[in-house]
């Protein structure tokens, strides 16, 4: 299991209709710091009341890991909150669920 505090990214994505793809640097809180930002892939769907969205890592120790990340629209529209789960990549000598928090995506005009 990984111990992932915060992930932050800035994603500029293509959107058509609910679907959406693109690239963004994503820089990821653990034990209390910032790791340096690395290059991801973002994918999923965005509706005016819910998000689900997977982040693949490029390059790190964090590459093996898909986040799927869910949220349900805020009154205003511009924010989702929810949470996010990277399942255990080595269920076999581990056997823990994985990981997961709380997951919160801003819109930024």
């Amino acid at each position: 299991m990984i111990g992932v505090g915060a992930i932050k990214a800035v994603a500029d994505f293509f959107r058509i209709g609910a679907q959406f793809a693109g690239q963004t640097q994503i820089a990821i809180g653990a034990k209390g710091q910032e790791l340096p930002s690395r290059p991801a892939d973002i994918e999923g769907e965005m509706t005016d009341s819910e998000v689900s969205l997977d982040l693949q890592v490029h390059e790190g120790l964090l590459k093996a890991y898909r986040f799927h990340c869910t949220g349900t629209a805020v009154a205003d529209g511009n924010r989702y909150e929810g949470s996010w789960h990277a399942p255990c990549v080595h269920p076999g000598d581990c056997g823990c669920e994985g990981t997961r928090n709380d997951f919160v995506m801003v819109r930024l005009d």
